[in-house]
Parts: structure tokens; C-alpha cells; sequence
């Protein structure tokens, strides 16, 4: 199989690609008329039923619409960890399609081994799955997982109880609904959906009917390209392919854009576009897509964490020096002491922190990153994680 190196280590396997997926002629990629993309992820504590429901709404999907290829549990969790342990360490990315949406799903990780993973997703969602297991009920972490992922502005959160005995569902719906009440409000408790995920049933068509009637988000294709990469690897003969998450703009083939990590910035040629491992000739706002590119800077070596954007029209600024406000009350940040922080796709070591009050803090990063106001971001000291919201920067001066 196949390998690439990714963010530090070699990976056996890669989700995007398998060996006979680049050798093959790939089909071209027709976008749907009328069909807005929708960002969809499952949340949940670990072994709750998330990659479950994923492989579920696969197969609903393909009901409808053939093109679409049905999941099974082990075609999703497919790496070897993932299979020994049976529960999900990184995200995978699937095909949805409803009558009225093209539907990105990520199943994400709910092991605290790799929050890492599962926070680096936040800012990619447009709607949540929340899986609670009657069975064991609501853990300590979803309730970190909710209020992560409302900090990163996702826009609806649609909880779904598995369950597993249909005897027991009243009750333990009421005592589900209780533990929920104290963080969710009426209005998205008001659409839980009790599910068996244990076995294929119509539920999954309704889910999907409750999908379809959601409204479309708003993109910004009109604003410069801003594209931050999860996924970075070199394939021979091919050049460098980078995919993420698009936030703003377009990007399409034989642009020329501007690739940022650590600190560097390189023009880069656009070769070829990808999505749901199609050829597409252009990619949009709201899209998880990828492309070949052909960096300027051959040798700069770009992982995870990197940037794809338009440098001279970019409403993001390139500074070490940031004013954040802080949302939680956990255990305080020690004073010129150190901190992870999480930020879009990456994971930033070792930025000081200075100037701290209860609800400010200074942070300083050992080199430039790409932000501006508004922006959420994680700062985490050991088990501890701390919402932050950029409230300021200092424009890097080189």
C-alpha cells in the first residue's frame, strides 16, 4: 500500500487515496444544479454508534441516489489502529446527496486520545450529530464536545439516541432528555431522534428527510481563497496534493496561489482539483476538496497546518503577537507559562503566554500564523482546554 508522510509520521494507508485510485482514470466530478453543499460531522464519546450511523446514511443515500457509494463499518474505520481497538482515530470523509443538498459527512474520532484530531474538523461544520448510547447515557465529554463545537459557530446540532432495546427506549429517553436539558437548548432538543444503529431500519431515510429540509448555508465564493489544509502529502509524477476545507473563494485549474506554513509563503500552480475523489475543474466555498499543486519553493516542507490563499487580497494577517479573550472557567493559565494552541487544522507548540487576566491573555507564537479578529481557537495545558476568541493582533514585521 501505498505511503506518504503526514504531519511528522508515515501513514500506511491514506483516506484520500488508495494505489489503484491514482492509477486509474478518474471520472470527472458534475456538480449537482441546485444542490448547495452541506458540511455534516457525527459527534460523540467513543463507541457511541458514530461511524455506525455514518455507514447507515451511506447506504440510505445510495438508496436514492446509486451513484452514491454505500459504507460498511470496516470501509470507514479501515486502518489497522482502527480495526484493533474499534474506534475511529482520525476523521473520514464521506458522499451524502438529498434531494436539495450534496452532503460532505466526517465522521470524527470521540476517543480523548485524539481530541487533537477531532478538534483540527471544528471549523469545517455546518451540522452536528450528536450519538448518545442509552446504554452508557451522557459522558462527561460530550458535553466539552457540544460547547467545542458551538464555540466554532456550528450551526444546528441534531442529537440521535441509539438504542439498543426497545422495551427500555421511554425511559431511558426521559433520562437522556434530563442530562441533555442542562446544556442543549429546547429548540434542538426538540428534533432528538431515537435510532437502533445496530441493524439497517427506516430511520436512516428520515434522518436523511430531516437533512434534506434544512436550509442551505451561506458561502462566500466572492472573497479571497482561504483554504486551510488537513491533509498534505507528495505523490510521484503527480507533484504536492493538499485538501481541506474551503472557507472562502474558489480555486480552480492553472490558478496560481499562495501556499503558507511555518512561517513561509510560495506561489503554487494548480494542477488538478479533486472532490469525493473526482476530477473537478474548479472548487467552491464549502467544499472539502483537494488539488496537485506545484510549489515555487520545492523544497518547503509543507504538513498539516498549512494554508492555501490569495496573500495580496487576504483579510487574514500574518502575526506572532495576539490579544485573545478567554471563554471558560478551568483551571487558570499560568502567567509567561506555555500552551498548545489548536487553531483550524493545526496544532501550535510552545506559544507563551503573557499579560493574563481572568479573561484576556497574550499570546506569543514561535512563528508568524495566519489570523485575524473573531477567530476561535483551543489553548490546551495538559487535560485542560480553553476556549479563546482573537480579540487583537500585532501585524508581523519581519
Amino acid at each position: 500500500m501505498l505511503q506518504r508522510h503526514f504531519s511528522g509520521r508515515l501513514i500506511p494507508q491514506i483516506r484520500w487515496f488508495s494505489q489503484s485510485r491514482i492509477l486509474e482514470e478518474k471520472k470527472q466530478f458534475v456538480r449537482p444544479p441546485g444542490k448547495p453543499m452541506l458540511n455534516l460531522a457525527t459527534i460523540g464519546s467513543s463507541q457511541h454508534g458514530k461511524t455506525s450511523l455514518s455507514s447507515l446514511l451511506t447506504r440510505a443515500s445510495h438508496d436514492l441516489f446509486p451513484e452514491i457509494e454505500a459504507k460498511a463499518i470496516e470501509d470507514i474505520d479501515n486502518t489497522l489502529p482502527e480495526r484493533e481497538n474499534s474506534h475511529s482515530v482520525n476523521a473520514t470523509h464521506l458522499e451524502l446527496q438529498t434531494h436539495n443538498h450534496l452532503i460532505n459527512l466526517s465522521d470524527l474520532p470521540g476517543h480523548r486520545n485524539y481530541i487533537k484530531n477531532f478538534l483540527a474538523h471544528l471549523a469545517d461544520i455546518d451540522v452536528a450529530l450528536m450519538v448518545v448510547n442509552t446504554n452508557e447515557g451522557v459522558l462527561p465529554g460530550l458535553r466539552h464536545q457540544y460547547d467545542f463545537i458551538k464555540h466554532c459557530r456550528v450551526q444546528k446540532v441534531l442529537p440521535i439516541l441509539n438504542f439498543s432495546d426497545e422495551a427500555d427506549l421511554i425511559e431511558a429517553k426521559d433520562l437522556m432528555t434530563l442530562d441533555l436539558e442542562e446544556f442543549m437548548d429546547e429548540t434542538e432538543l426538540s428534533d432528538l431522534i431515537s435510532m437502533n444503529l445496530s441493524k439497517p431500519n427506516e430511520d436512516a431515510q428520515l434522518l436523511l428527510k430531516k437533512l434534506d429540509s434544512l436550509k442551505a448555508p451561506i458561502r462566500s465564493e466572492d472573497k479571497p481563497l482561504f483554504w486551510p489544509l488537513q491533509n498534505v502529502g507528495s505523490i510521484p509524477n503527480r507533484g504536492t496534493f493538499i485538501a481541506g476545507h474551503i472557507r472562502d473563494g474558489t480555486v480552480s485549474v492553472g490558478n496560481t496561489i499562495d501556499v503558507f506554513y511555518e512561517g513561509q509563503t510560495t506561489k503554487s500552480v494548480v494542477r488538478d482539483c479533486e472532490i469525493f475523489r473526482r476530477k473537478a475543474s474548479k472548487l467552491q466555498s464549502g467544499d472539502r476538496g483537494g488539488a496537485f499543486v506545484k510549489l515555487k519553493i520545492e523544497n518547503l516542507n509543507v504538513r498539516r497546518g498549512a494554508v492555501a490563499f490569495e496573500s495580496a487580497k487576504s483579510d487574514y494577517r500574518l502575526t506572532q503577537d495576539i490579544i485573545v479573550e478567554l471563554m471558560d472557567e478551568v483551571p487558570p493559565l499560568g502567567k509567561n507559562s506555555e500552551t498548545l494552541v489548536h487553531y483550524l487544522t493545526n496544532v501550535y507548540p510552545k506559544v507563551t503566554v503573557s499579560d493574563l487576566t481572568e479573561t484576556k491573555a497574550k499570546l506569543r507564537f514561535s512563528q508568524p500564523i495566519l489570523t485575524q479578529p473573531n477567530e476561535p481557537m483551543f489553548l490546551r495545558q495538559g487535560s485542560n482546554i480553553q476556549r479563546a476568541l482573537v480579540k487583537s493582533v500585532t501585524i508581523y514585521r519581519k
